[in-house]
Order: structure tokens, then C-alpha cells, then sequence
């Protein structure tokens, strides 16, 4: 489930998008000690290209890191994204590295007697 916004991802140099691109652009982000791992998403920013979403890793030391954001721009008309522009907003995700399914089917097949 996700929580609400952890921070904004800024671009770390001017890019310019091309028509029908799709591009990884790096940006930087200030993050909390406590979140180890975030969603990239497009949020309530008024941007004129969409954000794939990609789960990212935050546990490196420091007070920012760098996070790579997938970029697919659709329209006909090339822009320009200044430094420290603002990419996309980082919520926060909990990573399952696994997940017990058969412990949960078999439960409730002993109390339905199957």
C-alpha cells in the first residue's frame, strides 16, 4: 500500500525530450533515514510526459540519492526539462521478497473441513 508522498525527484541537468522518446533520466531526491525503497510516479505534476513507474532503493548513506527515472514522452512538440526541474514525486513501497500463499490456502481449506 502506498503512503504519501516521500519527496520530489529534480532532474540533475537540463534534458531535452524529442518527440516519441523515451528516455532514463537521473535525478536526485532528499529522503528520510527510515524508507528504504519508493515507487517513481507522475502524481499530481503538471507534466507534458509520463512516468513509468519503477521501485527504487533508497538505503545508500546520506541525505539524498540518486534515482533513475524512465521518462516516455508521446507528443509532437520537443521540450525542455531544466535542472532541477521536478521529475516525478517518490512514494513510499514495502518490498515482499517473498510471499506465503500456500500457508494461507491451506488454512482456509481446514476451516471450511475440505
Amino acid at each position: 500500500m502506498l503512503s504519501p508522498i516521500e519527496g520530489q525527484v529534480k532532474a540533475t541537468k537540463t534534458v531535452i525530450l524529442h518527440p516519441l522518446e523515451t528516455k532514463t533520466i537521473t535525478g536526485f531526491v532528499r529522503k528520510s533515514d527510515l524508507i528504504e525503497a519508493a515507487v517513481t510516479e507522475t502524481g499530481d505534476l503538471p507534466t507534458g510526459f509520463s512516468i513509468c513507474l519503477r521501485v527504487v532503493s533508497l538505503k545508500n548513506p546520506g541525505k539524498t540519492a540518486r534515482v533513475p527515472v524512465r521518462v516516455c514522452y508521446l507528443s509532437a512538440k520537443t521540450i525542455r526539462i531544466e535542472s532541477t526541474g521536478v521529475l516525478c514525486n517518490l512514494e513510499e513501497v514495502n518490498v515482499l521478497r517473498s510471499v506465503p500463499l500456500c500457508e494461507n490456502s491451506d488454512a482456509e481449506n481446514k476451516e471450511v473441513n475440505v
